[in-house]
């Protein structure tokens, strides 16, 4: 120990600065190795939890003396890597995490002679608490309250009011809810409780937007759906064509764009037309007549008239003429006809497409096609080739085919040929989302064996090399110490020089010397005696 200390302390200040921090390197460099390994023997049993539910899962982990930690930034709950699984089992078979307030367990500690508003405002509670963990099971969702407002049923007609609820949703960093989403989450709370409709039920988010639309317009919802419907078809006829055209002028050298236009009026026609060539259907002729009758003739009068007198001879002077009558009536099977016409909705009325295809590419050298036959030739070069009439004339058939192409509609289609940017040259079959690559599986492997390896470098390079320099320097020593030892027990230490001998020496060798000093003190002492 006293020779390292004597080693130290003959180094000069700058060594001794960079051997206090190559010190202080190696025991962090030890501490970081310890903090990561006790750091990996954890595991994260449950995160983003509920303040209730991460204090019923801490007291239960006291409980039962199992080590645990909670992440100061996330709050997450850690526990060894060996019992995550266990801990989750027997934490599920307690009933945790609940994920949200208190559902229908409310019930099963109920306490006798409980009276009827507790046990409405149980009923609440659990129906809040069990329909904030059916929306909390969104992918989207973080967390969630539901708040009902439950009336009393009463008799009277006029006095019954419906039910309404609020939900608040909080969202995971970069999560939205669509408006499918939230109309989801609207028909559900509303199935979920008596009387209750979807108009009566608020969806927002903790940043205070209002994410259900109350009393919105019908025809804006059809609105929004029908230029869904028109992107999907759009994204079907480009990938169609992409399709089509990639085994020909090869992968990623050919891009496509439809635009559409629909007609979404819901169109009902009714026609009626009669057939001019008539058919005779029936036929009735209906005739009437009488023969001619005689006019009799006499005196008027009583005479006439009485009974028992005398009657004069009646004489025919005349006769009536007969009576015909004849009517005809015919009736016509006129043809009709009656054509109900229901045009579909979302017919498309005109279509644009746009193509654009990739040329070909050949590798000619640097200098070739140059002036000079000796000059020598370079590095090989992608040059572009552009596609003849005839094939851009077959692609833009093919298109056309392809989208169901009528030019009575208007319809246009453009295929154009020009040079793709590419920096370099991509293999067939290179995507983007390609498989992960080795390093990307090792990595969990190697964020533990990373301080290990610190720990074993600093070793092998600073804190060996420092011990055998200390070593080798007492090894040297030694062998010194050892040899003066050995002189001084074989002779005799000679006596050391009286100071009056030590003068006369330095006088007989330096006389020049002596003899300046010799005068400078006769002239201190003259000086001093004057």
């Amino acid at each position: 120990m006293a020779q390292l200390l004597r080693f130290i302390n003959d180094l000069p200040l700058g060594k001794k600065i960079t051997l206090v921090a190559v010190l202080l390197a190696t025991v962090g460099g030890i501490a970081f190795a310890v903090h990561q390994a006790r750091q990996a023997s954890f595991q994260v049993l449950y995160s983003r939890l509920a303040p209730e539910d991460s204090g019923a899962i801490i007291a239960y982990l006291k409980e039962h003396k199992i080590p645990y930690k909670v992440d100061p930034l996330s709050g997450a709950i850690m526990v060894p890597m060996d019992r995550v699984y266990e801990l989750r089992l027997e934490l599920a078979a307690k009933g945790l995490p609940q994920g949200g307030g208190a559902g229908f367990e409310v019930f099963d500690k109920s306490k006798f002679g409980m009276s009827d508003f507790m046990q409405k405002v149980n009923y609440q509670r659990a129906l809040q608490g069990e329909l904030a963990r059916t929306i909390c099971k969104l992918d989207a969702v973080q967390e969630c309250r539901v708040h009902l407002v439950l009336p009393e049923d009463s008799p009277f007609v006029e006095e019954s009011r419906k039910a309404r609820a609020s939900v608040v949703v909080k969202l995971k960093p970069g999560q939205r809810l669509g408006r499918e989403e939230v109309e989801a989450i609207v028909h559900l709370v509303s199935s979920a409780v008596k009387g209750l409709e979807p108009d009566g039920v608020t969806v927002i988010d903790t940043k205070g937007r209002l994410l259900s639309a109350k009393g919105h317009d019908p025809g804006v919802k059809l609105s929004a759906e029908q230029v869904e419907f028109q992107r999907q078809w759009e994204r079907s006829l480009e990938d169609k064509i992409v399709a089509l055209l990639e085994p020909v002028v090869g992968r990623g050298k050919v891009v496509a764009k439809v635009s559409s236009e629909m007609e979404w009026r819901r169109v009902e026609q009714t026609q009626e037309s009669y057939d001019p060539n008539a058919v005779i259907r029936s036929r009735q002729v209906t005739e009437e007549g009488s023969g001619s009758t005689p006019t009799n003739q006499g005196v008027p009068g009583v005479a006439s008239n009485v009974p028992g007198g005398r009657v004069p001879q009646k004489k025919v002077i005349g006769t009536t003429p007969a009576l015909q009558r004849r009517s005809e009536t015919v009736n016509y099977e006129v043809g009709r006809i009656v054509t109900h016409t229901l045009e579909p909705v979302g017919r498309i009325k005109r279509l644009q497409v746009a193509v654009l295809v990739d040329g070909t590419y050949r590798e000619v050298a640097e200098g070739e096609g140059k002036e000079g036959a000796g000059e020598k030739e370079g590095a090989p070069k992608r040059v572009y080739v552009p596609r003849t009439p005839e094939e851009m004339a077959k692609i833009e058939e093919m298109v056309k085919r392809a989208v169901g192409f009528n030019p009575q509609r208007g319809d246009e289609v453009t295929v154009v040929n020009l040079p793709f940017e590419t920096s370099e040259p991509t293999g067939v079959g290179t995507t983007a989302t390609s498989k992960p690559g080795l390093l990307d599986m090792a990595f969990p492997f190697l964020r533990h064996l990373t301080p290990a390896v610190v720990v074993i470098l600093l070793f092998l390079f600073v804190v060996r090399p420092m011990i055998k320099g200390l070593t080798a320097r007492t090894e040297v020593e030694a062998p010194e110490a050892h040899e003066a030892k050995a002189l001084e027990s074989e002779s005799p230490r000679p006596p050391l020089p009286s100071p009056k001998e030590l003068a006369l020496q330095v006088a007989r060798e330096d006389t020049d010397f002596t003899v300046e000093m010799i005068r400078r003190w006769l002239r201190e002492r003259k000086g001093g005696g004057g």
